[in-house]
């Protein structure tokens, strides 16, 4: 993945949209357009911000926020730049450079941005267990692409607003980290034990999401239902293995590239 620079790198928010920009390579172009799209503007007006005729006002300036899907931290710096840019006096453009300086130093502290040591809190866990989209997303993340909410509810198939939300969540719970609009993979880290009371809804979920994925009946899936009979002693024994393969699968999930996502479901039960 490219190496991306941070809002907090930044003085001047021209040239962290231009770098924005710049960052998407092939894919960037008219990105100008989509940007004045989604601000509901004219594109001209967009070329006159970018060459200093006019400034963004805080309104668009917010609306752009969204647009780039920042975190509320990455938000608060961004507006802090066209807050500067837009000053008119010199003593008023010292006080908000300092803020800016200020805003700069907080980022720099990784341990204020990102909680890889807090557990996540039970009201947080009801809710990454309530829907599959949210550990769908968050490991979509780990692909080596360039995710946006834009392309990220383009892959998902949901509306943007509705994955901005999904996208907040997972950054203010360090299950994701967003940095110039692209969100990655976090530090924190989800398991759901058999004695926890949000294991019946992540089991249903995901069980759920298989039937839906069923009817495409794509090539590279593959759902496996067999009833059977058999003895006592091979029913123990498939007991058995299946936790020994699941070991050694996840002793080569560590050090194996992300270059797709799966789901597995296995089901083994006396009915």
């Amino acid at each position: 993945m490219a190496n991306k620079k941070a809002v907090f790198e930044f003085i001047d928010y021209r040239q962290f949209l231009r770098s924005w920009v710049a960052d998407k390579g092939p894919g960037g172009r008219g990105e100008w357009s989509r940007m004045a799209k989604a601000l509901r503007v004219t594109s001209t007006m967009v070329s006159q911000v970018m060459r200093e005729e006019r400034n963004l006002s805080p309104e668009l300036a917010s609306d752009l926020c969204d647009y780039i899907g920042f975190s509320e931290e990455e938000a608060r710096h961004f507006l802090l730049l066209v807050d500067f840019a837009r000053a008119g006096s010199v003593s008023l453009r010292k006080r908000i450079k300092q803020q800016v300086l200020e805003s700069q130093g907080r980022a720099s502290q990784l341990v204020n941005r990102l909680k890889a040591n807090e557990a996540m809190s039970d009201e947080a866990k009801a809710r990454f267990y309530s829907d599959w989209i949210y550990s769908g997303v968050r490991n979509a993340t780990a692909l080596e692409e360039q995710h946006t909410v834009e392309r990220l509810a383009e892959r998902f198939g949901i509306e943007r607003a509705q994955m901005t939300e999904i996208v907040k969540f997972l950054v203010e719970n360090s299950l994701c980290v967003s940095q110039s609009g692209v969100v990655q993979v976090g530090p924190q880290k989800t398991h759901v034990g058999a004695d926890s009371p949000f294991v019946l809804s992540h089991h249903r979920n995901w069980r759920l999401r298989a039937v839906d994925v069923m009817r495409a009946k794509r090539e590279c899936d593959l759902f496996y239902t067999g009833p059977m009979s058999l003895s006592r002693e091979l029913a123990d024994e498939v007991r058995k293995r299946i936790p020994t393969f699941l070991d050694e699968l996840y002793k080569e999930l560590g050090p194996s590239k992300s270059e797709v996502v799966r789901c597995l479901n296995i089901d083994w039960f006396e009915y």
